[in-house]
């Protein structure tokens, strides 16, 4: 018989909302979200690092959390080869903004809160999947001059309540010009079509994982409302909403349900 848990799967999961430490002491890659607050990362002979809100804290030591006030932690413990060898392959304790991978954050809650709704098959692949997106995240990270990396970092934490370029520019203290004419030498598009390109992933991650009405969709991604998601989504995509959705979603599900067996089988 196929053994699931052999190659990358949850052996803990992890839900903490609280101002006291945390710590996690099991062998295995340990993903977690910081949903909310700010927390200090402390591992033995390690530099201590400070994570925010939204970012994802990946390791394989074990890991002291300190809240600075209340933080709310969620995540898993995964264990099996393919676990191991992306531990393997990780220097050092890693903190993934959840901008620069959108899918990642919805897939670890997932996997976390319906925990006892799926069967080892199901909650083997999506382990799989998670590492997948991960991995893709850590190729298609690309260095920027620092103004530039500033921005898109601002930009992907600040995505839904950001209301343009003019705030972006005066939160990193400098002109609306000079953020435009610096962002655009740099990744060759400007930073408004940035945005846009980030909520767009956001939205399209809510629309397969989620059964959210158009309207929340817009709200959480910084969109006015749902006649302009729908504007732009057709613009830059080629299709409406519904009709990404409709298409999309069937696949979505077949993904998870075989990403694993593929791997393994293929």
């Amino acid at each position: 018989m196929f053994n699931h848990t052999k190659y990358c799967f949850p052996v803990q999961y992890h839900e903490y909302e609280a101002s006291d430490p945390v710590n996690i002491t099991k062998k295995g890659l340990h993903l977690l979200l910081l949903a909310n607050g700010r927390c200090a990362v402390q591992q033995e002979n390690c530099p201590s690092a400070l994570a925010q809100g939204g970012q994802i804290i990946i390791t394989a030591l074990p890991t002291q959390f300190i809240p600075m006030g209340i933080c709310r932690l969620i995540g898993v413990s995964l264990v099996g080869i393919v676990a191991t060898d992306f531990a393997l392959e990780q220097n050092a304790t890693r903190l993934l903004e959840s901008g620069a991978c959108p899918a990642a954050p919805d897939a670890l809650v997932r996997l976390v809160t319906l925990q006892k709704e799926r069967t080892a098959a199901e909650t083997a692949a999506l382990s799989f999947s998670l590492l997948c997106l991960i991995a893709d995240a850590n190729t298609q990270k690309q260095e920027y001059p620092r103004l530039a990396a500033d921005a898109m970092a601002a930009i992907r934490q600040n995505y839904a309540d950001l209301y343009g370029v003019d705030e972006l520019a005066q939160t990193l203290g400098i002109s609306k010009s000079h953020l435009v004419r610096s962002f655009k030498a740099a990744t060759g598009i400007t930073p408004g079509q940035y945005l846009t390109q980030i909520r767009l992933d956001a939205a399209k991650q809510l629309l397969l994982h989620r059964e959210y009405p158009l309207e929340i969709v817009a709200s959480l991604c910084g969109f006015s409302g749902a006649n302009y998601l729908c504007k732009v989504f057709k613009k830059e995509i080629g299709i409406t909403p519904a009709q990404y959705r409709a298409t999309h979603l069937p696949q979505q599900a077949a993904l998870e349900r075989t990403a694993l067996e593929d791997m393994l089988y293929f």
